[in-house]
């Protein structure tokens, strides 16, 4: 089981760090003038969700799920926590990566003239977005609940 603890751990360090990159395409976004420049950080910030950042989810969640059940751990109230702490982190993240995908397709096929960031759809788009972020203080919880419990 040490094989599947290290993935785990390599998945969960792998979506930690895109939802860290996100963050930061997300912020040069709000701040870039050219619609170009717009598409292009879109588009970035989808193909990290596609190809890097959901598969990193699904991964640690399969193998977390391989190491309650076969790891042979005992589930102390704080592994519940963590437990559910990571899947509300998860669920946020994934419906993110929706959004994220839908508004790829949307700022794509959007008129040249429609502005990506402040016409009513871009605006509803980038709050769905900023509001996944809601799953971050329980991504922190279920790290730390892990780092004091790996201990």
């Amino acid at each position: 089981m040490a094989w599947v603890k290290f993935v785990h751990v390599a998945a969960v360090i792998l979506w930690f760090g895109s939802a860290a990159a996100d963050v930061i395409l997300e912020l040069v976004l709000k701040k870039t003038d050219s619609r170009d420049g717009q598409l292009a950080l879109i588009g970035l910030h989808a193909k990290i969700d596609q190809l890097l950042e959901a598969p990193a989810i699904v991964l640690a969640l399969f193998t977390g799920i391989l190491l309650l059940f076969f790891g042979g751990t005992q589930w102390p109230g704080a592994l519940v926590v963590k437990i559910l702490c990571a899947l509300a982190a998860a669920a946020a993240n994934l419906y993110c990566v929706k959004v994220v995908v839908e508004r790829d397709r949307w700022a794509r096929a959007a008129a040249p003239d429609v502005s990506l960031l402040q016409s009513p759809e871009g605006k509803r788009l980038g709050l769905r977005i900023f509001a996944t972020g809601s799953g971050i203080p329980f991504a922190v919880v279920a790290l730390a609940i892990a780092v004091v419990y790996l201990r």
